[in-house]
């Protein structure tokens, strides 16, 4: 028997142990994404209907043997469950269509509690979400203060304080609109002086809308937190709109 060449046994190994350039991407497994909205809007402390709008989206991803995790235990807002709608493209992804809720007198009351959806092995960074919500202590329709000053007061239920961004913006709108806004929880005593109140129109009143939103996670525009992903990422994002009538 002739002896193999030693060259031929060398470049063997040498190419056993090379990289010979970029693999194909692994998509056995792969992240989860949740994103939930809810939107509570045209609070006034006369209305206890708590009307509230939810929508999202589910990329469940896929699990270590290819196939697309299942949902094993649904989505819930509040302790009732909600449901996805069909699955959208091949990797199994699914949106919430835009959902009506009457969330009632919890609304400002207490926080609002989102549990995310269970999936197959896997789970979520964010099991449960606690959002804040906000509620108007004074009449639909409020007057100045003897000295002039327009004071609005709010009942606070704080969510989660690991809360990504919590943002609020106050707009007095009478002839002219004037603008206040701060980051964190809005005061729960509003005071806007009288040499800062706009015009009234000329019915003598102002508008009175208080803006708040809270998210958990980053849930648009360039990272603010998270910045590597979870395996199984929730993101919650909350608005919720207050309003008052001032007369002069």
């Amino acid at each position: 028997m002739r002896p193999r060449p030693a060259t031929a046994t060398l470049l063997a190994v040498a190419l056993l142990g090379c990289d010979t350039g970029p693999s194909e991407p692994d998509e056995r497994s792969t992240p989860a994404m949740l994103y939930v909205g809810v939107q509570v809007l045209g609070t006034f402390r006369s209305d206890t209907s708590g009307a509230a709008q939810v929508s999202g989206n589910l990329m469940p991803g896929f699990d270590a043997r290819g196939a697309v995790r299942t949902v094993t235990a649904p989505l819930q807002l509040a302790g009732r469950p909600l449901t996805f709608g069909p699955t959208l493209d091949r990797f199994g992804s699914v949106f919430l269509p835009n959902t009506q809720l009457r969330l009632g007198s919890r609304i400002g009351s207490e926080p609002l509690t989102v549990q995310a959806p269970v999936l197959s092995e896997v789970a979520p960074n964010r099991p449960t979400v606690r959002v804040t919500t906000l509620r108007a202590l004074d009449a639909d329709t409020v007057r100045p203060g003897a000295d002039g000053a327009l004071r609005l007061r709010l009942a606070t239920a704080p969510g989660d304080a690991s809360a990504a961004m919590r943002t609020w913006v106050v707009n007095v709108t009478g002839a002219q609109t004037l603008t206040y806004r701060g980051n964190g929880l809005p005061p729960t005593d509003i005071v806007v002086p009288r040499d800062l109140l706009p015009p009234a129109t000329p019915a003598g009143t102002w508008r009175v809308q208080l803006d708040f939103q809270e998210s958990h996670g980053t849930v648009y525009g360039p990272p603010m937190v998270d910045p590597v992903p979870a395996a199984y990422d929730v993101r919650v994002l909350y608005q919720q709109l207050v309003f008052w009538t001032a007369v002069r």
